[in-house]
């Protein structure tokens, strides 16, 4: 049986002796993130382990689990929605806010299990993600999900210039068009299709995540729409506690969704369109597409409900060319008939016209038939040659993780090398130390006399002895040397880094600063320590100023620096991010953090700029972007001192 105690809770692989894991750099032991969040290790339902947070969003947390029956990773996700319920640190249980927030909390915990009993009938399904159990504990709802290793497509899209082909969409939402279609047969609505919601796994399978049944009925019930609602993909009928929804709800999120991987923008907002629509066709933004493909896409994304198509299998039938796009319907009302008019026979050459077209109908359908296949057999080659492109796009960014892991473990290594030196260092240091002690103590022990009498003090001859030796002017014995102590090397501007990383994570920055200023007394060309006191300044005592000189001084010696940052994952709101490095110097700048991360030269580089204020995203956030010459583009926050720390970075990435 597997020893869980030496598993580590941030990736689930054995970690070994040490408290840092060597896959993954997670510390065992260390505090959650948030207070919110539950303890890395904590047991659910005798199960099940709790492990580091994968996703953090407005209606719960998704921690990464492991079985300890089956003994495999797992994905757990705990009902916990933010301004309604928060947890009590003591014992972890989640505590509802009193009066209707706790009616709220608890009529969405209801629609939350209703939700995983429906969804976990489709685990079967190869594009829904696997409900594997679900149940209560710590005052709340639990769901334990498979674990996917991938990308969502929302991440994919920012690895990938921000947008791609309709052969790649088309790859991608298939699997999901079809996923929804059979959900819809069983009553049951996504109502929250969105590019962070379509998973795409490492063997190519795609998933559709995070059914949004309970944050919907919770959202309506609370009337707090922002928790449930994404801006761009969600249609009219979603912001009116009475609006009709149906299987068209999803066909406008699937729409939207295509509508921003081909034009890297997320559509209007379907309330803004009602007033004016100046939504732009994808064609007009650059898109190569057929007019079949853009018109049944445009179809899709109408802001009336029933002027959109009433199925899914409808919209994916329009888009793959296999059947044409039907005329949306237009209520007419039927004439009303004048009174005292009769109705009379019709002709008998009428009937025969009728007949010949009926003949001419059965050849047309005939011929379509045969145009539909001929189509769909087109469309489905394109599906395979997008699929080849797409793996062989999956597989370069692969193969960066592999080599930036290779390197973050190199490092790794290197420090881990540096320190068993130390360690070496300081054993020597001791054992010299010692020695010397030793030394010391037998030069001030006396040998005692013959007869046992206590020696005479040395260095006080006996008298007549020194007058004999005046009367012959004999010069006096020379005292014995001393022999002379061998002194310990003294410290190598290696060791002093490395003594410096000791006490700057015992956050003895006073000591840290000292000793890396001693570094840079001992060899002021190189670069390293420069770069640890702007480090030390910059997030251990809080002075920008000074960190911007040592980073400047580093970047002079051709050194490379580096900030902690955020980057994030949807349409800037930081709301889905994850926590990373941004290092610049060496004529590069790079990002790197365990999903994903860039390394480029700097005359690869666009631009460095600050993002433009945009109320949507509740103000001004004081981030940045990185955009490449190869349209890459990544949005990145500083969590400590944003402004201030932007600036610098924006400085110094000229």
């Amino acid at each position: 049986m597997l020893d869980v105690t030496n598993l580590c809770m941030g990736c689930m692989e054995l970690r070994g002796p040490g408290a840092v894991c060597p896959h993954c750099g997670f510390v065992e032991g260390a505090d959650p993130e948030s207070p919110l969040h539950l303890r890395p290790r904590t047991e659910l339902h005798g199960q099940y382990l709790v492990g580091k947070v994968l996703g953090h969003g407005g209606f719960g947390i998704t921690y990464l689990g492991w079985d300890l029956n089956l003994e495999r990773k797992i994905a757990i996700k705990e009902y916990l929605p933010s301004g309604v319920a928060v947890r009590n640190g003591a014992n972890s249980d989640v505590m509802p806010f009193s009066g209707e927030m706790r009616k709220d909390f608890e009529y969405g915990l209801e629609r939350y299990l209703d939700e995983a009993r429906t969804v976990a009938r489709f685990q079967t399904h190869p594009s829904i993600v696997s409900i594997l159990n679900f149940f209560r504990a710590n005052g709340t709802a639990y769901l334990v999900m498979e674990y996917l290793e991938g990308a969502t497509l929302e991440r994919f899209l920012d690895s990938n210039d921000g947008k791609t082909t309709i052969g790649n969409m088309l790859t991608v939402m298939l699997p999901v068009m079809d996923a929804l279609h059979t959900v819809h047969q069983q009553g049951l609505l996504h109502r929250d299709i969105s590019p962070d919601n379509i998973y795409i796994t490492r063997n190519w399978a795609v998933k559709v995540l995070d059914f949004g049944a309970a944050r919907y009925a919770l959202g309506q019930k609370s009337r707090n729409l922002s928790v449930i609602l994404k801006e761009g993909y969600a249609p009219v009928e979603q912001y009116h506690s009475k609006g009709r929804q149906g299987p068209w709800t999803d066909v406008y999120g699937v729409a939207a969704t295509i509508y921003r991987a081909l034009t890297g923008k997320t559509p209007p907002a379907s309330l803004d369109r009602m007033q004016s629509d100046d939504m732009q066709p994808p064609s007009q933004l650059g898109v190569e597409l057929s007019a079949v493909q853009e018109q049944a896409i445009l179809r899709a994304l109408a802001v009336q409900p029933d002027q959109r198509f009433a199925s899914m299998e409808e919209f994916r039938l329009a888009i793959t060319g296999a059947a044409p796009i039907p005329p949306a319907p237009i209520y007419q009302p039927p004439p009303s008939p004048s009174p005292g008019l009769q109705k009379k026979p019709a002709p008998r050459w009428i009937w025969a016209a009728a007949g010949g077209m009926l003949l001419a109908l059965l050849a047309i359908g005939g011929w379509k038939a045969w145009n539909d296949a001929r189509r769909l057999k087109e469309a489905q080659q394109q599906q395979d040659a997008a699929r080849i492109k797409f793996e062989a796009e999956m597989k370069a960014q692969r193969e960066l993780q592999v080599e930036m892991e290779a390197d973050r473990r190199k490092r790794q290594g290197e420090q881990e090398q540096l320190r068993q030196q130390q360690e070496e260092l300081d054993r020597q240091k001791l054992e010299l130390e010692e020695k010397q002690k030793q030394f010391e103590a037998a030069n001030r022990k006396q040998p005692p006399a013959p007869n046992g009498r206590p020696a005479p003090p040395p260095n006080k001859a006996p008298t007549q002895l020194l007058k004999n030796l005046q009367k012959q002017q004999v010069p006096a014995p020379p005292s014995a040397p001393v022999a002379a102590l061998p002194q310990p090397p003294g410290p190598t501007y290696d060791d002093l880094l490395r003594q410096a990383a000791a006490h700057s994570r015992a956050r003895n920055y006073t000591a840290a600063t000292q000793t890396n200023l001693q570094a840079v007394k001992l060899n002021p060309a190189r670069p390293d320590a420069h770069a640890n006191l702007g480090w030390i300044a910059l997030y251990g005592t809080g002075d920008t100023a000074a960190a911007l000189t040592h980073y400047k001084d580093a970047l002079q010696r051709g050194g490379l620096v580096f900030f902690q940052v955020q980057h994030d994952h949807q349409n800037m709101t930081y709301s889905n991010r994850c926590e990373g490095n941004l290092g610049i110097g060496n004529g590069r700048i790079e990002f790197t953090s365990p999903q994903h991360g860039f390394r480029a030269a700097l005359a690869d580089v666009k631009e460095v700029k600050s993002n433009k204020w945009n109320p949507l995203r509740g103000g001004g956030k004081d981030d940045f972007h990185i955009e490449l010459k190869d349209k890459r583009n990544f949005n990145l926050l500083s969590p400590v001192n944003p402004k201030p720390i932007r600036e610098m970075i924006l400085q110094l990435a000229k």
